[in-house]
C-alpha cells in the first residue's frame, strides 16, 4: 500500500503542553499539522518533533487522520531523499522552522525539513 519516500501528512491531536501542533495549524492556516516520510518497505518512518528526528513506524498515526501523498519521482530521486532523511536522525527539533520563522534555518530539522 505504501512506498518508499511517500508523504505522511498527518492531523495530531494536541496533548498539553504540546501546542506546537496549534501553533502550527495556525501559523501555516492548514488542517494538518505535521508531515513524515516513508523510509523503507516496512511503514518506517523518519520524522522531526519536539524529541528530535526520529525514526519510527507508521503505525504511531493509526489514530490521527492522515493523507499519504505519491511522488513520481526516480528511484534515484527517491533514494536520495530517503537517505538525506535518515541522515538527519539523531538532530535536535528547529521549532524556529516548525512555526514559520523560515530565517532561523540551520543543521536542525523541523518535520517539513525532511521532504523539502
Amino acid at each position: 500500500m505504501y512506498e518508499v519516500a511517500d508523504i505522511v501528512l498527518v492531523q495530531r491531536s494536541v496533548k498539553f503542553p504540546d501546542i506546537i501542533p496549534v501553533i502550527i495549524q495556525v501559523c501555516s492556516r492548514c488542517l494538518w499539522n505535521h508531515v513524515a516520510l516513508i523510509v523503507d518497505g516496512n511503514e518506517t518512518i523518519v520524522q522531526a518533533h519536539r524529541k528530535g528526528v526520529t525514526k519510527d513506524d507508521l503505525l504511531d498515526f493509526e489514530d490521527y487522520p492522515v493523507v499519504v501523498l505519491r511522488t513520481n519521482l526516480t528511484e534515484q530521486q527517491k533514494q536520495k531523499i530517503v537517505d538525506y532523511a535518515i541522515r538527519q536522525v539523531g538532530k535536535k527539533f528547529n521549532w524556529f522552522t516548525a512555526v514559520g520563522l523560515s530565517y532561523a534555518r540551520g543543521t536542525r530539522p523541523a518535520c517539513t525539513d525532511l521532504i523539502r
